[in-house]
C-alpha cells in the first residue's frame, strides 16, 4: 500500500489542499486514510510557504462516516489499542487554520472530521448528521461535545439521539458552517477563504486560533488571561511592528511570511550551479531583494555556507587626499578637490567599509577569521582567502582579481548590475585602458596609489555580450547572477580592444571617462587625422 493511497495533496499558492480519495466508499474513514491525512496536515503545518489548509472530499461525499467493515467485529480492547479516534485530536493541534470544504454526505466520523476543523464551507448539497445511534453506538471522535457546542444542547440531542440530518442551509442557520456556496463553487469558496486568511500574520493567526479554541475549554477568566498573554507576546514580533507602522504610514505591511529566508537564498545560490570549491568575489545590495529574515547576516551566512572562499570589495574612499598638484589628465581638479582633505581619515584594517559598498562586506569584515587586504582605498575582505588578498599592493590594486582569474573564480552579483562589477576593471587593465593615480592617508603618511581604475557607470552596456555566460536565479524582488571570471574578463577585454570607447559612461561631467577619451585621442590622433574621423 503506497503512502498516499487515500489522500491527494497539492498546494495552491499559500494554501495546502488535502483531498480524501476513497470515492467508491464515499470517502469512509479507515485507519490508513486517517494516517495519511495526518501526515499531509503535519507536512503543511511545517511548510512555511503554507498559511492555511483545506480538507475536502468530492461532490458526492465529504466523508460518509467511519469504515464500519473495519470495526464491526472489533472488541473493546482492540478499539482501545487502535486509538484511531486519537487522530481527530491531532487535527485540533494543527497550528494553522484548517477549513473543511464539504459537499454531499458528511456523516458520523466525517461530520466529526469537519467539526475538528476551524471552519466549514458547504455546498448546497451538503448533509450533516451523526447516525451512530442506528448501529448501536454513539459518536466517539468528539461528536457529542463539539456538535453540542456548535448547535446547542437541544438540537444536538435531536441530531445524535434521533438521527436528524441537517441540510446545508439548516447548518448555516444554526451556526455549524460558515457559508454555503453552489455546488460548482464550494471548493473555490473554501480555497479563497483560506487564501485570504493565509495572507495574515502567521503568529497572530496561530495565537488567535488557540485563544478561540480555549474559549470552549476554559473558564471566562482563564480564557481572558490566555488572550491577554498572547496579545502582549505579539508585541515582540516583527509583524506587530511592521503592521502598525504600515497602518500609520498608510501602506501595505511586509509581514514575516513575506520575508526572504536563509533557505530561499541558499536555494537561489544552488540554482547558479557554481563549481564546488571555486573562489567567489561577490557584490551585493541587501535592499534589492526586499525584506530578508535576519537581515544582512542571513545573506552573508548563506554565502559562506555555499561558497568556501569568499572575497568582497571593502573600499574606504574617506582615506583619499588630493595634493596641490600632480600628473596632468589624471581626472582630478587638484585645487577644488583639496577642500575635502580636512575630512580625510587615516586608513586602518579596522576602518568600516564605505557605505556605498553595502552592508554585507562590513559584516564580512567583522566575521571571525576574516582577513582584509592592506590597500588604503581599494581593499578587499575575505574568508579563507589569504593567498588572494596578500598579493595586493598600492601599485597593484587589482591583483586579488588577477589571482581569482588565475584560479577560475566566479563573480556573484546579488541584486546589483554590472556597474558595480569590480572585475571588469581588470579587463580594462588588460586591454590597456588608461589608469589613474590617487593618494591616501596611512599611518606612514600620504602614499601614492597607482593603477587606480576608471569609472564603472557604463559597464551595464556589456550585459548583452555576456548573456550567454550568465547564470541567473530569482530571489525576492530581484535576482542573483553568477559569471565565470575568465570568460567575463575575456569578453570585456575583447569588447574594449575592438572598440576603445566601449563601456565608458556618457556623462559629460565624468572626469575619468573624459580623460580616457582624451588619452585615446592623443594616442590615435595621427591615424584619425588620416581617416578624417574622430573617436568622439
Amino acid at each position: 500500500m503506497s503512502a498516499a493511497e487515500f489522500i491527494l495533496v497539492e498546494k495552491r499558492e499559500r494554501v495546502g489542499l488535502a483531498r480524501l480519495n476513497r470515492p467508491k466508499a464515499l470517502n469512509a474513514l479507515n485507519p490508513q486514510l486517517m494516517l495519511e491525512l495526518m501526515g499531509a496536515l503535519d507536512d503543511f503545518d511545517a511548510d512555511e510557504s503554507v498559511g492555511a489548509i483545506v480538507i475536502t472530499g468530492d461532490e458526492r461525499a465529504f466523508a460518509a462516516g467511519a469504515d464500519i467493515k473495519d470495526m464491526a467485529l472489533a472488541t473493546a480492547v482492540e478499539m482501545l489499542k487502535r486509538d484511531a479516534i486519537g487522530y481527530f485530536d491531532r487535527i485540533r493541534r494543527v497550528k494553522k487554520p484548517v477549513i473543511a470544504a464539504v459537499s454531499g454526505w458528511c456523516l458520523g466520523g466525517g461530520n466529526e472530521l469537519a467539526l475538528s476543523c476551524d471552519m466549514i464551507v458547504a455546498s448546497e448539497t451538503a448533509r450533516f448528521g451523526q447516525p451512530e445511534i442506528n448501529i448501536g453506538v454513539i459518536p466517539g471522535a468528539g461528536g457529542t461535545q463539539r456538535l453540542t457546542r456548535a448547535l446547542g444542547k437541544a438540537l444536538a440531542m435531536e441530531v445524535i439521539l434521533n438521527n436528524r440530518v441537517l441540510t446545508a442551509q439548516e447548518a448555516l442557520h444554526y451556526g455549524l458552517v460558515n457559508r454555503v456556496a453552489p455546488l460548482e463553487r464550494y471548493l473555490d469558496e473554501a480555497l479563497e477563504l483560506a487564501g485570504q486568511i493565509a495572507q495574515r500574520a502567521p503568529l497572530a493567526l496561530r495565537l488567535a486560533k488557540e485563544a478561540i479554541n480555549n474559549a470552549f475549554e476554559t473558564s471566562l477568566t482563564e480564557g481572558i488571561a490566555n488572550e491577554r498573554r498572547a496579545f502582549y507576546l505579539l508585541f515582540s514580533t516583527h509583524d506587530q511592528k511592521e503592521g502598525m507602522a504600515a497602518f500609520i504610514e498608510k501602506r501595505s505591511p511586509r509581514l514575516a511570511r513575506d520575508m526572504i529566508a536563509s533557505t530561499d537564498i541558499i536555494q537561489a545560490f544552488e540554482q547558479l550551479d557554481v563549481p564546488a570549491g571555486a573562489p567567489v568575489i561577490a557584490h551585493a545590495s541587501l535592499s534589492a531583494f526586499g525584506p530578508v529574515d535576519g537581515g544582512g547576516l542571513t545573506l552573508l551566512n548563506a554565502l559562506l555556507q555555499v561558497y568556501p572562499t569568499l572575497v568582497m570589495p571593502a573600499f574606504t574612499y574617506k582615506t583619499m587626499v588630493t595634493p596641490p598638484f600632480g600628473p596632468p589628465d589624471n581626472a582630478l581638479d587638484y585645487a577644488a578637490d583639496r577642500d575635502r582633505n580636512q575630512m580625510a581619515q587615516i586608513f586602518s584594517p579596522t576602518m568600516p567599509v564605505d557605505r556605498l559598498i553595502g552592508v554585507i562586506p562590513e559584516l564580512l569584515r567583522n566575521t571571525p577569521g576574516a582577513m582584509r587586504s592592506s590597500h588604503p582605498v581599494l581593499s578587499f575582505v575575505g574568508l579563507r582567502a589569504a593567498p588572494i588578498l596578500t598579493t595586493q599592493t598600492v601599485q597593484a590594486p587589482l591583483s586579488p582579481i588577477e589571482v581569482l582569474f588565475q584560479r577560475a573564480g566566479w563573480v556573484l552579483l546579488l541584486g546589483v548590475g554590472q556597474d558595480v562589477n569590480t572585475s571588469l576593471h581588470y579587463a580594462e587593465f588588460l586591454a590597456g585602458r588608461k589608469q589613474f593615480i590617487r593618494w591616501a592617508l596611512t599611518p606612514q603618511g600620504v602614499v601614492e596609489c597607482g593603477g587606480f581604475p576608471g569609472c564603472s557607470d557604463g559597464f551595464n552596456a556589456l550585459s548583452p555580450w555576456i548573456s550567454g555566460i550568465s547564470r541567473r536565479a530569482p530571489l525576492g524582488s530581484s535576482q542573483v547572477v553568477a559569471l565565470p571570471l575568465q570568460e567575463l574578463v575575456s569578453v570585456a577585454r575583447a569588447r574594449i580592444e575592438a572598440d576603445p570607447l566601449a563601456l565608458l559612461c556618457d556623462r559629460s561631467y565624468c572626469l575619468r571617462c573624459e580623460a580616457v577619451r582624451r588619452h585615446l585621442d592623443a594616442r590615435l590622433k595621427p591615424h584619425l587625422r588620416n581617416e578624417g574621423s574622430t573617436w568622439r
